[in-house]
């Protein structure tokens, strides 16, 4: 019951910027992707203080919650049509957007892009993929 509980804290700290609507949308898919990579509650208070600590379970749950919003399709292309829609819903600038773009780039493995897109998309305010 206490891991639960630390648990849903932690998403939901992890969530504070975003609005309701977005956390109510993202939360779910989050703690299903911590339960599919097997990242811990100690991986994700990691990589929040130190955004550069990453192992394969924090790679593995970037990739899932990317691909359950479509952002990522199964077979790890990066869908940037659907970056762009959410940009725009957003109120992203052009050049916002251009810039975003150039991080839309496919790495070695779908999770090492899903972890630099992810990074990337964290440059932008209020930014959901559950948008």
């Amino acid at each position: 019951m206490k891991l639960t509980f630390l648990l849903l804290l932690l998403v939901a700290s992890a969530l504070a910027e975003l609005s309701t609507e977005q956390k109510l949308k993202l939360g779910p898919i989050s703690r299903r992707c911590v339960s599919e990579s097997g990242a811990t509650l100690d991986d994700l208070n990691l990589v929040r203080l130190s955004p550069s600590y990453l192992n394969p379970r924090l790679k593995k749950h970037s990739l899932c919650i990317l691909k359950r919003t479509n952002i990522i399709t199964e077979s790890g292309d990066i869908d940037t049509d659907v970056i762009k829609s959410i940009l725009g819903r957003e109120g992203a600038s052009r050049e916002k957007v251009a810039e975003i773009m150039k991080c839309a780039v496919k790495k070695s493995t779908p999770e090492d892009t899903a972890v630099e897109l992810r990074t990337c998309l964290k440059k932008q305010p209020n930014f959901s993929p559950a948008d």
